[in-house]
């Protein structure tokens, strides 16, 4: 891959970590879905993820989805399924929105104490 040759030229340099989050950025954010889009950057054609089923409700379908088929279950409803998806997916992104928007207030208010102070940076997007 031509990304991954980029980031491997930039290692140990400057620029490296300015690269690396404009190449992060520039990818589209992963949603569920019930279609098998398999993994961009690991290159594989077939993909699931899941981490503890405590952490995010997908984690805990795909956990009962693989439980029921390894139980000989009939197949499951796919365009519930699909709604689910859609909704995890929907919901994912305003807690992200919800972070990135608490962040952006502690930053400021951390930064109205400091006014007319002057530091070194670099900025990006």
């Amino acid at each position: 891959h031509a990304i991954n040759r980029l980031l491997r030229e930039v290692r140990g340099t400057e620029e490296e970590g300015l690269l690396t989050q404009v190449v992060v950025r520039s990818m589209a954010k992963a949603v569920y879905t019930t279609e098998n889009i398999g993994h961009y950057g690991l290159s594989f054609p077939y993909y699931t993820h899941f981490t503890s089923p405590i952490r995010r409700y997908p984690d805990l379908m795909v956990h009962r989805a693989l439980a029921h088929y390894l139980d000989g279950g009939a197949p499951l409803d796919r365009e519930r399924m699909d709604v689910l998806c859609k909704h995890s997916s929907n919901m994912e992104k305003m807690a992200s929105d919800a972070e990135r928007a608490s962040i952006r207030y502690k930053q400021a208010e951390f930064l109205l104490e400091r006014l007319g102070e002057s530091f070194a940076g670099t900025i990006s997007g």
